[in-house]
């Protein structure tokens, strides 16, 4: 069998798959525009805004990646009482996104993550958030809901980003639950939680998070150094297996029975690397769902999250294009 038909029969196989996705919701606006002057005010560049786009981010992307790739999917998390927050359910609605697991809070806004592109580059970015963690009954509320939400799932992605929905309790309590009912977990983690994950199937930090919670200084071209460190990590957080991403340099899986696959970069025209993690999160629950091989894992992961950087901000990945670069890559 070609590997055409095979990707094609793995996404066939995606509109069967229930995935929920669990995790910080953000907003991502973008200005886009024009500079080709100075501020006489200061010397920064004066940006003539031509247009203005909101589109869905953090855990809410990497559902929008997963209903790109064709699955059934819900989301967990908590949005402000805010008009950002509405913002942000409208797009999800408009995705079919599944919403039941979704709280709005009383006391911490939504987060918001404004990029501005001149001339197709990122020249700025502002962040509006409360960095505080929600507050213990609307995480009971949302706990609740998961708990539920579990039992009619194929496959659970955790995306943690730090912004105060993930603690130990609640990350516990997916896991446990999870590993009750064979559910598969992948887990995007941040620094906060990062050894929080014990017993998840699948854990995918990225080079520079394993480098803060190892003290480690690795660079990404240093696998030896760097599968000694993710050996050390699987000792210290028991879990099953790892991909690691490298940027440039591809990604390292190392499989359950500690064996290693390094699928190296690819050649893309890189524009915005915003969402890559997000794209290689999404293939990574979808693949587990299906359970197919660690070294096609590995490489369907790092093509998605290359073809993420050809978009300009946060953009989902069309399962057209993988289907498309897959024979070649």
């Amino acid at each position: 069998m070609s590997w055409n038909l095979q990707i094609k029969d793995f996404f066939k196989q995606a509109k069967k798959k229930k995935i929920l996705v669990v995790g910080d919701l953000m907003l991502d606006q973008y200005f886009f525009g024009k500079s080709d002057r100075m501020s006489p005010e200061a010397p920064v560049p004066v940006v003539d805004v031509e247009r203005q786009e909101n589109r869905a981010g953090g855990a809410a992307n990497v559902a929008l990646n997963l209903k790109a790739f064709g699955c059934k999917v819900s989301l967990a998390g908590i949005v402000g009482k805010d008009g950002e927050g509405k913002i942000l359910k409208k797009l999800l609605s408009s995705a079919s996104i599944r919403k039941n697991c979704l709280l709005t809070s009383r006391k911490n806004p939504t987060t918001v993550k404004t990029r501005v592109i001149v001339d197709g580059k990122h020249v700025l970015r502002l962040d509006q958030e409360k960095k505080e963690w929600v507050a213990e009954d609307e995480k009971k509320l949302l706990s609740d809901l998961i708990e539920k939400e579990i039992e009619n799932c194929d496959a659970i992605v955790i995306e943690d980003y730090d912004k105060g929905v993930l603690d130990g309790n609640l990350i516990s309590l997916i896991i446990r639950k999870a590993n009750e009912k064979s559910i598969p977990v992948v887990v995007d983690p941040k620094f906060r939680n990062f050894f929080s994950f014990a017993n998840c199937n699948l854990f995918k930090p990225n080079l520079k998070e394993l480098n803060e919670a190892l003290h480690k200084q690795h660079q990404n071209h240093e696998l030896d150094a760097i599968k000694i460190s993710l050996e050390k990590l699987r000792k210290k957080m028991p879990h099953s297996s790892t991909c690691l991403t490298l940027g440039e340099n591809g990604i390292l899986c190392m499989d359950e029975d500690g064996h290693f696959f390094h699928s190296p970069s690819i050649s893309i025209s890189v524009k915005d690397v915003s969402g890559a993690g997000d794209a290689v999160a999404a293939i990574l629950g979808l693949g587990l769902a299906e359970k197919i091989s660690m070294p096609d894992l590995a490489k369907l992961a790092n093509l998605a999250g290359g073809l993420a950087c050809e978009e300009v901000g946060v953009t989902p990945v069309a399962r057209a294009k993988i289907i498309e670069k897959w024979p070649h890559f």
